[in-house]
């Protein structure tokens, strides 16, 4: 009898797995409606497509991953993507972009100042040190 129970589930089991960066693609068969655990964790990011089209993953067992599947051979692939790393990126850059513009508005501001001190591009002293020890 247990022998005829392992045959049943390695009929249901996964076949073809291929693992790529950020995304995990099989195909199984279900011989009827059922209810696919993953091992996976489940996390925001991750995205389902049963036979290429998306499909909504549930929680399962607390932590992991499921998918619901009709009966038939399908083609299964999970993919990752940070959630709103896009966005942060976003952030990011225009933050940046803020400090430069805010740095060179400041220098624009300093106007020549600086330039009086300076000769050939290098800082000239000389007179400033010559009034201090004298």
């Amino acid at each position: 009898r247990y022998g005829a129970w392992i045959a049943g589930r390695k009929a249901d089991a996964p076949q073809h797995f291929e693992f790529a960066p950020n995304t995990v693609s099989f195909a199984v068969s279900a011989d009827r409606r059922k209810l696919i655990c993953l091992s996976i964790p489940f996390a925001k990011g991750w995205r389902a497509f049963v036979d290429g089209e998306e499909a909504p993953l549930m929680r399962a067992n607390v932590q992991y991953m499921a998918l619901a599947l009709d009966a038939g051979e399908h083609e299964i692939r999970l993919a990752y993507a940070t959630p709103l790393l896009r966005e942060g990126a976003c952030i990011s850059a225009l933050a940046a972009a803020a400090l430069a513009a805010a740095a060179l508005i400041r220098k624009r501001k300093a106007g020549g100042a600086g330039e009086k001190a300076h000769a050939g591009g290098k800082a000239d002293y000389t007179e400033e040190i010559y009034r201090i020890y004298r």
